[in-house]
């Protein structure tokens, strides 16, 4: 534990970590100092000075997100010196800043305005025209600058410099002159832009996705998951007059998202309102052409089909696939569906290859975290494309690689990691299992004496590469590297899985225990005897050349049901397609690539025409004559930790708001 300062705020004896700021003293003391160019993320900078207190024996106000706490030292935050001091900081900061509150997207929700209310003077003193500079300046493909509105805090700028490390946003000229600007010639084009909207304290940085969409007060904001990767980063929802979704913010996760959004995750909503979803079932008729029914029409012929093809062929000659964006109660439901009412077990699960550890233990062996990255010394990061796959976690690399870590990579090109590595071997996907026995045959390479001289050893692959010919024992080599290092099984390090899905964990958990007599390479080559399949969003199609499948395996069945939200290429070949909510329309749990279940909650209803995929469940089961038990998802969570050994112990009220990592154990004694 870090040595502790005890000293006074506002008359309140306040503990500290030795090194912190009277702000942070403050903050977790309860007591509020305004902050603007201060951010959690970044070093302080003392740009703005809003947050001037009056520190005893000092001669004059100090800086509270700079001036480190001292023993005894007593401060006082709201005493004529402190705020008269921050009454002219106000005041300067607004002698130019222009008065259009009622058309600033931040209107409602910005600091400047909160703190000229509470901190400025009445009446101004001067009477001078304001500065006019440039407005509505578009300095990339998603962000626009108002240059009059900036108070120049220079977050967005550090920013980019300090935690992307891009040729992002700058700062231009100096002094009075200064603004903020991009690289001269080059348009700010990163992929985590959105970032500098959000923490932007004032309205000179807007996103053109939100631009005049929605006023503060007409929102309603959701928690929930972004759904467009497997790393599950927090976002809030928010909705206009909980009809519209218009924007997505980041919700503060540190063990997950450290606090930021990708561009994908914060603007990737479009999908939602998309006039191409699907808004009605279709049934293929007689003409064979998909055509539009009412959902009792396409209940009626799916049960009156499906009944047919089970009492000519038998219950297995049914698949079940439930889709890895699907929630986990979505998933254990069809699988009850197909156990229970169909009795079937053929339920076949899209996932990587891991071998003889492909059990319910599976979750045990990949004891990697996304915080554990910070802890490690040494990352390896075996084929994936980190930065285009899971972009959050490219930041987190780069926090690691500031605070001493070690990065490796092997197989494929890193991007934009490439210059904080220690080491690059470039690799063929189908030799990553080759190449991987070949080092633990070579002890004193560089990979190997990096790692083994590290101590503690974070291995992150690519579920994907597991599945390419000549990586079928890919997993069985990363376990033994893992073991080489002495990093395996322990908390936070050892081996960690980049599975392509929000939630191909939870999938990949819930699935093992069904214990499938039909692998997903099997299905898409046709194998099992098969007559039906019913596919809940996912599109096998897309996969046939990957596993080495064929159309047939699809075009071939007497009954082809997929619930989806659009007509992918798998619905067009369907029977009978059927129009789904979306994540952002459902409650549920979603588990992210480190096993962490987390909670959705739905921000507006199932737009019209669609139905959630578990009452679209229920439906069927009811129509077969084997009724599933009608439960709500407090239920349905219950059930899976009864018997899905990945989520033992937990309960849907203790994930709260952070979500809960399951399924691990300790490895020391258990032999592999």
């Amino acid at each position: 534990m870090s040595e502790q300062i005890t000293l006074t705020i506002d008359g309140k004896t306040v503990s500290a970590a030795k090194g912190a700021t009277i702000w942070q003293a403050a903050k977790d003391a309860g007591i509020f100092v305004p902050i603007y160019c201060y951010h959690p993320k970044m070093p302080p900078l003392g740009a703005c000075r809003i947050c001037m207190v009056e520190v005893e024996k000092m001669p004059k106000p100090m800086a509270a997100c700079t001036t480190q706490v001292s023993e005894g030292m007593v401060v006082h935050t709201e005493s004529k010196l402190a705020s008269d001091a921050r009454s002219g900081v106000m005041e300067f900061l607004l002698i130019n800043h222009p008065l259009d509150c009622p058309i600033c997207d931040k209107g409602g929700e910005c600091d400047l305005q909160n703190y000229a209310v509470e901190f400025g003077q009445g009446t101004g003193r001067f009477h001078e025209h304001k500065r006019h500079l440039d407005k509505a300046v578009e300095l990339g493909p998603t962000i626009v600058l108002d240059r009059e509105r900036c108070i120049m805090c220079q977050r967005c700028a550090r920013f980019s410099q300090l935690i992307v490390q891009d040729e992002g946003l700058i700062i231009a000229e100096r002094g009075a002159k200064a603004e903020i600007s991009t690289v001269p010639g080059k348009a700010y084009d990163s992929q985590f832009s959105g970032n500098t909207v959000e923490m932007c304290p004032v309205g000179a940085l807007t996103a053109r996705t939100y631009r005049f969409k929605a006023r503060p007060w007409e929102l309603r904001h959701s928690a929930s998951v972004c759904a467009h990767c497997s790393v599950g980063c927090n976002i809030t929802i928010d909705t206009r007059l909980s009809r519209e979704v218009v924007r997505f913010m980041s919700r503060d996760n540190e063990a997950v998202d450290d606090g930021w959004l990708c561009d994908r995750g914060r603007y990737g909503y479009g999908f939602i309102h998309n006039r191409e979803r699907l808004k009605s079932p279709h049934v293929r008729n007689a003409n064979g052409k998909l055509e539009a029914v009412t959902w009792q029409q396409a209940f009626d012929y799916l049960a009156k089909r499906l009944g047919e093809i089970i009492k000519a062929n038998g219950a297995q000659s049914v698949a079940v696939l439930p889709g890895s964006h699907a929630t986990n109660e979505e998933i254990f439901t069809l699988q009850r569906f197909a156990l229970e009412t169909i009795g079937t077990d053929k339920l076949v699960y899209r996932g990587g290859n891991f071998g003889k550890y492909a059990t319910a233990d599976l979750p045990q062996y990949l004891t990697a975290t996304i915080a554990g990255m910070e802890k490690a010394a040494a990352i390896l990061v075996v084929g994936a494309d980190i930065s285009a796959r899971q972009p959050i976690l490219e930041l987190r690399l780069k926090k690691a690689h500031r605070n001493g870590t070690k990065l490796l990579f092997l197989g494929g090109n890193p991007g934009a990691l490439s210059r904080y590595a220690t080491k690059i071997e470039t690799v063929e996907t189908g030799k990553l299992a080759q190449t991987v026995e070949q080092l633990l045959r070579k002890p004193n390479s560089d990979i190997m004496s990096t790692l083994k001289a590290a101590g503690e050893v974070a291995i992150w692959f690519d579920e994907a590469d597991t599945l390419a010919p000549g990586n079928e024992k890919l997993f069985e080599m990363l376990v033994q590297l893992a073991q080489a290092t002495g990093s395996f099984g322990k908390p936070g390090v050892g081996l960690g899985a980049l599975s392509q899905d929000n939630n191909s964990v939870g999938a990949r958990n819930i699935s093992a225990v069904a214990k499938s007599s039909l692998s997903y390479s099997g299905f898409l080559r046709g194998e099992g005897n098969l007559k039906a399949a019913m596919v809940m969003g996912t599109n096998p199609l897309t996969d046939i050349a990957l596993y080495g499948g064929k159309a047939e395996s699809l075009t071939g069945l007497e009954l082809l049901v997929v619930q989806e939200m659009f007509m992918s290429e798998t619905a067009q070949l369907a029977h009978v397609v059927l129009p789904v909510a979306s994540f952002a329309e459902i409650e549920g749990t979603f588990t992210n690539l480190e096993g962490r279940v987390q909670k959705i909650e739905p921000a507006i209803p199932p737009i019209t025409g669609t139905a959630p995929n578990i009452a679209i469940i229920y439906e069927m089961s009811s129509r077969l004559g084997k009724a599933l038990p009608a439960l709500s998802i407090a239920d349905i969570f219950s059930e899976i930790t009864k018997t899905i050994p990945a989520f033992a112990g937990l309960t849907y009220e203790a994930l709260g708001e952070q979500g809960i990592i399951s399924g691990r154990a300790e490895l020391a004694s258990k032999s592999l």
